[in-house]
């Protein structure tokens, strides 16, 4: 991987080729490391090392964007031609705010760099997988999953002579563990590969899967759950994505753009992010070189506020200005929160079930898709471990249910919260720290047949 001298070196090369009258530059190199596993034995491994170079150039009002993987003089001086060219091309942007000047703030370079992640072999990975591959086989289970190390550099430059560099890592052990009718999921992330306990993981994951096995059919209808981290994680990911974000307002498609100060949620509930904790996989500035502030989106209940890119801020006008936000999804810059964090509570995760006659214990949530994004109304399925819980203990595995639910209303409904929480890796430089959570009413709509 480049250094933070030749990114900005490189920088000031894609600078110096725009002819705009505004020119950024956004650098991001990444070098990942995976060891993927199946059937109990490692069947790939992969070293990949990459820099995406993207061009912003405006024109006035006019903004065209091009990205390129091809660092060569040749290279840098096509994508500035295609940006410029696309600039040209487009039409006016009202609500283009220009490009931001430095701020002055003096940001850290390595907050989350550990040196034993980023230098962690393959045979390093390969001794973390064969624990999880024999803890599966001892208990005649198969295990599946991916072990994956690697670094991150983040580099903002732009014409009015900002400049950020940020340089991380991050290691995610994932896995699920099958027998013959259940599964188990095991998960970890963290910035510092040594607390990553791979035995724990996989004895997490491996117990779910034994408990798992031959599941009984109920009957589907509201009941009141237990949701575990990774359940959790899903749900603060796509309140991120639908409501806490300043777009979102300004459309009215979150339900805070008519509920700011109102009481949306169970008073237990605080959700904030936060890019520069290092709890979280923090990166301290967006992908427009802005300074990352804490924003607190719920505060016991009440809904607080939401993050701005620089774009949002100047088209809901009235003194608003960026919180840092601007962020990649799914390949393209926008605003959302990135580094989403829920308070926890003071119950151990093993005690949530108590109180609870009758009820479920959900490990995880996948294939969930918007229903109705204004009460962020979902719809998905359980996964990985789905107990029955009968006074106060999980007793039975159940199949896998659906359920349409919204995820507004379950926070709601939540009285109590774990004391242990679980960071998640969201891909793409963003995570999820969150604690466990019961819920005291959750609607399921049908039974998987799987």
């Amino acid at each position: 991987m480049l250094d933070q001298r030749e990114l900005r070196a490189l920088a000031e090369q894609v600078l110096d080729l725009s002819a705009a009258d505004e020119t950024e530059v956004l650098l991001l190199g990444r070098a990942t490391r995976l060891t993927r596993f199946a059937n109990n034995y490692i069947h790939q491994n992969t070293a990949e090392t990459g820099l995406q170079i993207r061009v912003r150039a405006a024109l006035g009002q006019r903004v065209g964007v091009a990205a390129t993987d091809d660092s060569t003089p040749d290279g840098l001086r096509s994508v500035v031609e295609r940006a410029v060219g696309l600039a040209r091309l487009q039409a006016d942007d009202p609500y283009f705010p220009g490009l931001p000047a430095p701020d002055g703030q003096v940001l850290p370079t390595d907050l989350g760099y550990v040196t034993a992640t980023a230098g962690y072999t393959a045979e390093e990975r390969a001794r973390a997988v064969a624990v999880v591959c024999s803890a599966a086989a001892t208990a005649k289970q198969v295990s599946a999953g991916a072990f994956e190390t690697g670094e991150q550099t983040v580099s903002v430059a732009n014409s009015h002579g900002l400049w950020r560099y940020h340089h991380s890592t991050c290691a995610n052990l994932s896995m699920v563990v099958m027998g013959p009718t259940g599964s188990g999921w095991g998960s970890a992330a963290a910035s510092d590969v040594g607390e990553i306990d791979a035995q724990v993981v996989a004895g997490e994951a491996v117990q779910i899967a034994a408990r798992a096995q031959d599941p009984i059919e109920i009957e589907p209808g509201e009941y009141p759950v237990v949701l575990a981290p990774d359940a959790v994680g899903d749900i603060l990911d796509y309140l991120g994505y639908v409501s806490f974000n300043g777009l979102a307002v300004l459309e009215g498609r979150s339900f805070l753009s008519t509920r700011m100060g109102q009481q949306v949620m169970a008073p237990s509930v605080s959700i904030w992010d936060d890019g520069q904790d290092p709890t979280g996989l923090p990166l301290p500035f967006d992908y427009e070189g802005v300074s990352k502030q804490r924003v607190s989106l719920i505060q016991d209940g009440i809904g607080r506020g939401v993050v701005w890119d620089r774009r949002s801020a100047l088209k809901v006008g009235e003194g608003h200005s960026s919180t840092g936000h601007a962020e990649i999804r799914y390949g393209n810059i926008g605003v959302g929160p990135a580094h989403l964090f829920m308070a926890p509570g003071q119950t151990a995760q093993a005690e949530l079930p108590k109180g609870i006659e009758r009820g479920i214990w959900i490990t995880r949530f996948w294939y969930t898709r918007v229903v109705h994004p204004l009460e962020v109304v979902m719809t998905g399925m359980t996964r990985d471990g789905t107990f029955l819980i009968e006074n106060g203990q999980i007793t039975r595995p159940v199949r896998n249910l659906r359920f349409t639910q919204s995820y507004l209303k379950a926070l709601a409904e939540v009285d109590a919260i774990s004391r242990e929480t679980r960071l998640i890796d969201g891909g793409g430089l963003s995570s999820v720290r969150a604690p466990a959570i019961r819920v005291r009413s959750f609607n399921f709509t049908g039974v998987s047949k799987e």
